[in-house]
């Protein structure tokens, strides 16, 4: 049972409600209810405790409702949400800025994040340019790429580092369009070295690097797909240039075209690109997949299927000094080395299959079918028409732990020949 109000407390205090409460000498049960504070700025929300007690909430100055940081101003209280202005107004102890939410626009968000801090954007379409500026922050799509789209106005690129952003510089979770430039239509990175993550880079346009452009750069690529991408130039999906030390991994290359590097031109660059899938790329010149130049590239685990060009359905060398290796060329289309064409060119091939429907396969450079661990046999996918996943490779298929035995699939086995094998075979 609870006691009645002692008239004590109602003097004392000046809130019926806030002070009472059951004691031993009263005779009655303790009981403790609610928790009372002041409320000096009026807001609902107080911060300083009274008591435990009964309601309070309809006295002046007083509110059952705490955790107020700030009770003298009544723009912050746990009720409100944050704004774009850096204060905490919700009171939670920390402030993000999120898009919508926090910020009502992407610019919004660019503007007043700092280095180290993540903006987070919700599903949607949102205008382009976006430009990091130099900041050293992530911009997130937190629905990912599929509902989560940066647009271009067919005025530049649609998203641009170029003030020497480093790793820290994150971009990731979003598809990428309409962007129309000329280099790097969709995704431009020059002098910078960002992260790119998560990304579809689709339907863009630019004389060099439709899609993306790498330029002077040391950048990160995880799990990107170029996508339908036109170059009028080099480069349809990706044109790479005196890049150093570049790491590309888990890259998906589709139905991209060019005068030369249907799929990417890579040129005086070094760096590795690790399990990508080439497909359907077209080059009305050279190099259906890609047009090799100069010295340092390295390429491992790739399965390159459905290419065409005139001159080297999946690759062309020009003037370059290549490595390629546990990768397979299959099903590609050319007049002329529909694996590979070469002009003063070196080729580094190793536990690789080649397996086309016309030959020569090797145009420019002797075939290598026989030596370092490569093949010319039927890779056995499970449907060379539905890439990416139609090339798996059957149970009882060549590629199966026919790669460098040096290195292993993710099970801890020799590796797989193809996108599928090696450390970063298990796509998600």
């Amino acid at each position: 049972m609870r006691s009645r109000l002692p008239l004590l407390a109602v003097l004392l205090t000046g809130c019926p409600s806030c002070l009472t409460r059951e004691t031993a000498d009263t005779g009655y049960e303790v009981v403790v209810d609610y928790m009372c504070y002041r409320d000096l700025d009026g807001d609902g929300f107080g911060s300083e405790v009274i008591d435990n007690t009964s309601p309070c909430g309809d006295w002046e100055g007083f509110s059952n409702d705490g955790g107020d940081c700030d009770d003298d101003n009544p723009d912050v209280n746990p009720g409100l949400p944050d704004r774009c202005d850096r204060v905490d107004r919700s009171c939670d102890g920390a402030w993000t800025p999120s898009v919508p939410g926090t910020c009502a626009t992407l610019a919004e968000g660019l503007a007043i994040a700092q280095d180290g801090e993540t903006v987070l954007v919700g599903p949607g379409t949102y205008s382009g340019p976006v430009d990091f500026g130099g900041k050293a922050i992530a911009l997130i799509g937190q629905a990912g790429a599929a509902q989560t789209t940066l647009q271009g106005d067919g005025s530049g690129s649609v998203v641009r580092f170029t003030n020497g952003e480093g790793a820290s510089s994150v971009l990731q979770g979003f598809t990428v369009s309409g962007g129309l430039a000329e280099e790097g239509g969709g995704v431009l990175v020059e002098g910078a070295s960002p992260t790119l993550r998560d990304l579809v880079i689709t339907g863009n346009h630019a004389t060099r690097g439709g899609g993306l452009a790498l330029r002077s750069s040391s950048a990160t690529l995880e799990r990107v797909e170029l996508r339908q991408n036109l170059a009028d130039g080099e480069g349809g999906g990706l044109a790479i240039a005196d890049c150093t030390a570049l790491d590309l991994h888990n890259l998906g290359v589709y139905g991209n075209q060019a005068q030369r590097g249907g799929g990417l031109v890579w040129e005086s660059s070094t760096g590795t690109l690790t399990n990508a899938f080439g497909a359907g790329n077209h080059a009305a010149a050279s190099g259906g997949f890609a047009l090799l130049r100069g010295q340092g590239a390295v390429l491992q685990q790739l399965s390159l299927v459905g290419n065409s060009a005139e001159l080297g359905g999946a690759l062309a060398l020009e003037g370059a000094s290549a490595q390629v290796g546990n990768s397979v060329l299959a099903g590609n289309f050319s007049t002329s080395g529909p694996s590979v064409y070469a002009t003063d060119a070196t080729l580094d091939l190793r536990y690789s299959d080649s397996f086309e429907a016309t030959a020569p396969a090797f145009v420019g450079l002797p075939d290598p079918t026989g030596s370092a661990g490569n093949l010319a046999e039927d890779p056995l996918f499970v449907d060379i028409s539905a890439p990416p996943e139609g090339l798996r490779v059957l149970y009882g298929s060549p590629l199966r732990d026919a790669g460098d035995p040096a290195v292993l699939d993710a099970d801890g086995t020799r590796s797989n020949m193809g996108a599928f094998g090696g450390p970063y075979g298990s796509w998600p």
